[in-house]
């Protein structure tokens, strides 16, 4: 089961006082208990996916913050990746468009940069019929799509535009080139996304856990839901188009930032639009 630092509370301990930006307040720590940590079973964060303007200057600004970027690639609809791979599996991606979109997805990627980019998505994790089952249950509308090897379920009801799950017979080993990070980041363990209320029902309907409510730094009470490898604060949605609002990418037990360790808060103008915490120097 992991157990890598819990953001939140993290935050709480270390402040953002150097960065200037004020520390998540004490009483909304996310809950750092066993309890509030789902089996390794459950569905689990995959990875989150930032939309960028500029992809040579995002990835380049992803290096200053000490972390090794992977190449990506143009695919046929025209959308251009570059990937932070994490040695647990999971990852952080930037992604934009080379050229005029070549389908729904693409098409959404321009309506996220024609806003400004920034967070665009959470991607959880976990089999399809399994999903689609779940929604069903639990009464959320849900819709089945397939690229390659890859199947997914997005959630188009209004406000929980910013998530989707997938579940793929794709291998990838990367090799340690790209999974070593200057900052210690090993494995994504917190996401903070906009959503209606039926993807906290949902996720629990996978093996999530709910626990307490948190408040974020802009003011908004959000609930906490414990996923296999770490937590996902669900917060609701503001105008227009739902997004995520932030990741926190934990270090491994050898490194800084092992697990229990303290998280280091970079606010949305370090990072290209999202609260990031990545693992504090000792």
């Amino acid at each position: 089961m992991a157990m890598a630092g819990v953001a939140l509370a993290a935050a709480v301990a270390a402040g953002l006082a150097r960065d200037g930006t004020p520390a998540v307040p004490a009483e909304s720590a996310t809950p750092g208990t066993r309890a509030c940590l789902a089996p390794d079973a459950a569905v689990s964060l995959d990875h989150v996916i930032l939309a960028v303007p500029d992809l040579e200057a995002a990835a380049e600004a992803y290096r200053a913050l000490g972390f090794t970027l992977k190449e990506g690639r143009l695919h046929p609809n025209g959308l251009l990746n570059k990937h932070v791979k994490l040695a647990d599996g999971s990852e952080l991606e930037l992604m934009s468009l080379a050229r005029e979109p070549g389908d729904d997805m693409a098409r959404r990627y321009a309506e996220i940069l024609a806003s400004g980019g920034g967070g665009a998505y959470a991607a959880f994790r976990a089999p399809q019929a399994a999903v689609l089952t779940a929604a069903e249950e639990v009464g959320v509308a849900a819709e089945e799509s397939r690229v390659d090897a890859t199947r997914y379920v997005t959630l188009p009801g209004a406000g929980d535009e910013a998530v989707f799950f997938l579940e793929t017979s794709a291998a990838t080993t990367d090799p340690d080139s790209v999974l070593i990070h200057a900052n210690g980041a090993a494995g994504l363990t917190e996401a903070w996304v906009e959503s209606g209320e039926g993807l906290g029902r949902l996720l629990v309907a996978l093996g999530g856990v709910a626990c307490d409510a948190v408040r974020l730094p802009d003011g908004r009470e959000s609930r906490v839901f414990g996923v296999a490898n770490g937590f996902v604060v669900v917060a609701p949605p503001g105008e227009g188009r739902a997004r995520l609002l932030g990741a926190s990418l934990a270090g491994d037990r050898r490194g800084e930032g092992g697990e229990g360790g303290a998280t280091r808060w970079l606010p949305p103008s370090r990072t290209l639009g999202v609260w990031l915490g990545v693992p504090a120097r000792r």
